[in-house]
């Protein structure tokens, strides 16, 4: 098993499809920096000096958490990635694998050799990505709705919005919101504020969505899709690339298939113990 250097496999990531593997190429360029949840990131493959289409990705949370990420069926590289773990987990409160669907190795006789599992599980979110600009539907807004980006006024009168009414939203935009560089816009239906949209600029010209909500007073009306097609088509107005990122509901993936996102990536996972003896 070989080490492949972050930068040859953010090159890697960048030339195979960067639309595709958005969250990796996150990660390599933010890794332990304040702020960010993953505290590093390591790539291994079977082919010395050479990123290829299959690898091990060990990445390591700022929590405790190490999630190692498999993307091969190479019995050669899966159990030398065991043997790494075995050295290792015990710097660590929790550690899981994931794969790809189409990879699940929860029945893996490799795995199973050094490992008991737990919690297996497919996840019920998954990334949803702009790979075909052309499905953005057309941006048509009704009458009686506003779609605009927030003035400074608007996000002070956000910032004191009852938490409870508008679930935690004022309280999270304090924290993930910057204003010299993200996007948030808002959408007003018959003039009273509706829905929110903010997305993050982490990672050169991509603005991933980190909240599309619209007041429960006001669903129904498919004003989140609204907000998803305002902001992907302001992007692409600007030369910018829009990222819906994590679904992490069957609502959330409607919205992001309705306005034009496509799934990337679904992982099958599970937590690992070393065997005894």
């Amino acid at each position: 098993m070989y080490k492949v250097d972050n930068r040859k496999m953010l090159e890697f990531f960048q030339g195979d499809n960067e639309i595709r593997h958005y969250f990796a190429c996150l990660n390599i360029i933010n890794a332990g920096k304040k702020g960010h949840g993953i505290k590093s990131v390591e790539y291994y493959t079977g082919v010395k000096d050479m990123p290829m289409p299959e690898y091990v990705e060990f990445t390591a949370y700022v929590f405790g958490e190490l999630i190692v990420k498999i993307n091969t069926f190479d019995v050669k590289l899966i159990e030398a990635a065991c043997k790494k773990i075995i050295e290792i987990h015990k710097e660590y409160d929790s550690v899981s694998i994931e794969t790809p669907t189409h990879m699940d190795l929860s029945d893996n006789g490799t795995i199973q050799k050094y490992f008991d599992l737990s919690n297996i599980y497919e996840s019920e979110s998954c990334v949803y990505g702009l790979l075909s600009p052309d499905k953005v539907p057309h941006l048509e807004i009704p009458q009686g709705i506003d779609i605009h980006t927030a003035s400074s006024d608007e996000i002070e009168m956000i910032k004191g919005l009852d938490n409870r009414q508008w679930c935690g939203i004022p309280m999270m935009l304090s924290k993930v919101y910057n204003q010299q560089a993200d996007f948030l816009f808002l959408l007003y239906f018959e003039n009273q504020l509706a829905g929110i949209l903010c997305a993050n600029n982490k990672y050169k010209n991509f603005y991933e969505i980190i909240i599309v909500f619209v007041h429960k007073g006001f669903r129904g009306k498919k004003l989140g899709t609204l907000l998803t097609t305002y902001l992907a088509r302001h992007c692409l107005d600007n030369g910018l690339y829009p990222h819906y990122g994590a679904a992490s509901s069957k609502y959330s993936e409607n919205v992001a298939a309705s306005s034009g996102f496509e799934e990337i990536s679904r992982t099958h996972g599970f937590v690992i113990t070393p065997k005894q003896g």
